[in-house]
């Protein structure tokens, strides 16, 4: 019972057949016995965030909190960056998903990662709080490579493909712009 890696392993075993609930509750026994334990937080959060239902799902709220202790002990990790701003996005705390989505855009100011869904999730985050902020998504989109956006793009294709019923990946979807004019204002993608 006192055993962290066992507990660690079954959670991730029931987290690969699919039953997030008895892996969430093994990555709390972990969190018991090992209260810093980034993979158990890592583990948790994301098992929250994928079994939850997209919108108001009380699971992001919670996903939110281990993604927070998950970067008090690693703050500059930018997958749980993302997944904490769109954790944060999903429950409704805008205010937390855009100051997520600032940090990993502030991590790559020489713009050496490809991150195309990253000013996208700041765009939807910024839209919900109807924060004007047209200019900040401008300056990124436009520091973001056309072979980004072609990823970004292939990328929703590909979910919109497997998910063709799902109307709000659809609409997310339209959002990226083609940018094959780097001097073309993007700012009405996100705010009309």
């Amino acid at each position: 019972p006192q055993n962290a890696q066992a507990w660690t392993k079954l959670g991730d075993m029931q987290r690969a057949n699919y039953s997030a609930k008895d892996a969430i509750d093994s990555y709390e026994k972990v969190l018991k016995i090992e209260p810093k334990s980034l993979d158990a937080l890592r583990d948790c959060a994301s098992a929250l965030f994928d079994s939850a239902t997209p919108y108001n799902d009380v699971k992001f709220v919670f996903a939110v909190s281990y993604w927070q202790r998950y970067l008090a002990l690693k703050p500059n990790d930018s997958e749980a960056l993302q997944k904490l701003g769109m954790s944060s996005y999903n429950a409704g705390y805008t205010a937390d998903g855009t100051a997520a989505f600032r940090k990993i855009i502030a991590l790559n100011e020489d713009g050496t990662k490809s991150y195309a869904h990253v000013m996208l999730g700041l765009g939807l985050a910024l839209q919900k709080s109807k924060s004007d902020a047209t200019a900040e998504v401008q300056t990124y989109i436009n520091k973001t490579s056309v072979n980004q956006f072609k990823e970004a793009k292939s990328i929703f294709a590909s979910a919109v493909a497997t998910h063709p019923d799902n109307a709000e990946l659809k609409a997310v979807a339209a959002l990226i712009p083609d940018k094959t004019d780097a001097a073309h204002d993007y700012s009405g993608v996100f705010f009309a």
